[in-house]
């Protein structure tokens, strides 16, 4: 697994982002945003202490991170593992999703392989589903919902579509893109990248597919997996109306 990344790039991602951040806006008339874009509207009280808890923990990982990121290359082993599941700070993630999805690695053996699938994909059917997805993908975001994120959209499902046409297209990989998209800064390339890698190596195989026998088998496991490590939350769920084998 590669774990460099080119400074040059990495620090332009980096002054996008502040220049990002600084499009959020104070309380004088203007809609709040997130660091990604989306709109934060009537936020209660307890939101906003779990939004000020949320920052107060993403800048304590930062300085944990800082090293890495100064030395660009990750932690190893055991210590990338753990200072993954503690998170990774917003701005690092593209980088840091990048090289241990395995999605560098697989660009870098495929070269002109996104190209060569956009055009394929252009040919299947699954287009047509794509377009009427897209304006439904998170609507009330500026940038993807307006006409250069709708194409980066378009361009990133249309790609994955010519490249695994069994698949095609399954409702919900629009949101997954979008998420993807505003995460490495709109670049359609890297987000091809890591949604196959994320679809085809990540997840179980079939979860976004049209039939969902992933998803099934998923649900089944967290089923079990419930009953086994918070059984009163299992049988709470069940008395809901929850029906673990609805899923297997």
């Amino acid at each position: 697994m590669s774990s460099t990344a080119t400074s040059a790039g990495f620090a332009a991602m980096q002054q996008q982002q502040e220049q990002h951040q600084g499009q959020e806006v104070d309380q004088q008339g203007h809609d709040q945003q997130d660091v990604y874009g989306f709109p934060l509207v009537n936020l209660t009280p307890q939101q906003q202490a779990a939004q000020a808890a949320c920052a107060l923990h993403e800048e304590r990982r930062r300085v944990k991170w800082q090293a890495y990121n100064q030395q660009q290359h990750l932690p190893a082993g055991a210590k990338l593992k753990r200072y993954c599941r503690k998170g990774v700070p917003h701005e690092l993630r593209f980088w840091v999703w990048w090289h241990i999805s395995g999605a560098g690695k697989a660009a870098a053996a495929a070269p002109g392989h996104y190209e060569f699938c956009l055009d394929k994909g252009k040919e299947q059917p699954a287009v047509k589903q794509i377009e009427l997805d897209l304006p439904r993908t998170f609507p009330r975001h500026s940038w993807l919902s307006g006409p250069e994120g709708q194409v980066a959209l378009r361009n990133v499902l249309t790609a994955y579509a010519g490249h695994n046409p069994d698949v095609g297209y399954c409702q919900g990989m629009n949101f997954l893109v979008g998420l993807l998209l505003l995460v490495v800064k709109q670049d359609c390339f890297r987000t091809f990248w890591l949604l196959v890698v994320l679809l085809e190596q990540v997840l179980y195989p079939g979860t976004y597919a049209p039939n969902l026998d992933g998803c099934h088998v998923e649900m089944g496991c967290l089923g079990h997996l419930l009953k086994q490590k918070q059984p009163k939350l299992a049988a709470h769920l069940e008395v809901g109306g929850w029906r673990w084998q609805t899923w297997q």
